[in-house]
């Protein structure tokens, strides 16, 4: 399965979407939005991804 690399960092493979981390190069785990983006900014479509890492984590907006 060939990988390719997209310009915003992600990978995108045939079946999912790899999201690396810009610091450190490492792949990035999704975790739970804070409930504060969940209430306020529930109608954008935001991810939250953590680097076990660097221990930084990011919102990432798409689908």
């Amino acid at each position: 399965m060939a990988a390719t690399t997209l310009s915003n960092g992600h990978e995108s493979t045939d079946d999912h979407h790899v999201v690396i981390c810009k610091k450190c190069h490492k792949e990035l785990e999704r975790v739970n939005r804070d409930s504060f983006v969940r209430v306020f900014l529930s109608w954008l479509p935001l991810k939250k991804y953590f680097c076990t890492r660097c221990l930084r984590s990011r919102y990432i907006l798409g689908k």
